[in-house]
C-alpha cells in the first residue's frame, strides 16, 4: 500500500460481527493532516477471537477500492494470496515472544 497521509492504513477496521463498510459520513480525509496506524483496537478483537470464528477485515476510507483496484495497488488481494504465510508468521512471532516452544 502506498502510503502518503496514513489516512487509508488508519481505516482499517476488524469485526467479528459484520464486515465494515466505507464511512462515507464519518472522519474525512483533508489532505492536510498525517495520521498514524494503530493496531491495538484491532490486536483487541483479535485476542478475543476463539478457534473457528470469522474475523472481518476491511478499509473504510471511501478511497480504498480506487487506490486497490482503480490504480491498481492490489494490496487487498495481495494480502489475501499471502494470508496463509501471514498467520504463519505471526504465529511464530508470538509463540517465540510468548516462549511456548
Amino acid at each position: 500500500m502506498a502510503i502518503l497521509t496514513g489516512f487509508l492504513q488508519d481505516s482499517l477496521r476488524v469485526s467479528k460481527t459484520v464486515m465494515p463498510v466505507m464511512n462515507r459520513q464519518g472522519q474525512k480525509y483533508t489532505g492536510k493532516q498525517i495520521y498514524f496506524y494503530d493496531e491495538r483496537p484491532i490486536e483487541a478483537v483479535i485476542a478475543t477471537m476463539v478457534p473457528g470464528e470469522t474475523l472481518y477485515i476491511g478499509y473504510t476510507a471511501t478511497y480504498a477500492w480506487d487506490v486497490n483496484y482503480r490504480f491498481e495497488y492490489l494490496f487487498v488481494d495481495l494480502a489475501a494470496q499471502q494470508w496463509p504465510q501471514i498467520v504463519k508468521a505471526v504465529e511464530s512471532e508470538v509463540i517465540q515472544k510468548r516462549g511456548l516452544r
